[in-house]
């Protein structure tokens, strides 16, 4: 599933995507409100990436965020969605 969106005050595009269960709008909301603290790096922003992958018992959060001239990677594996999505 994926989810797509462009902040209305910001100039960048955010993606969500969820693998392997269902995206909810509890879980969406809560990426986003994480995600909107990255707007402290203002107008360098161009896009941001997040995946949320489930395998067995590991939930995991991938968060691409790519910047005018370079891009940074982070990647969290634990046991609940909401903390690995914490961990970032």
């Amino acid at each position: 599933m994926k989810k797509s969106q462009k902040f209305d005050n910001e100039d960048y595009k955010v993606e969500i995507h969820a693998r392997h269960f269902p995206l909810t709008d509890a879980i969406r909301d809560y990426v986003e409100k994480k995600v909107a603290k990255i707007a402290l790096f203002g107008k360098h922003v161009l896009e941001i990436h997040v995946v949320l992958n489930k395998e067995k018992l590991e939930h995991s959060t991938l968060i691409l965020v790519r910047f005018l001239q370079s891009q940074v990677r982070g990647k969290s594996v634990t046991g609940d969605i909401y903390s690995s999505i914490d961990k970032q």
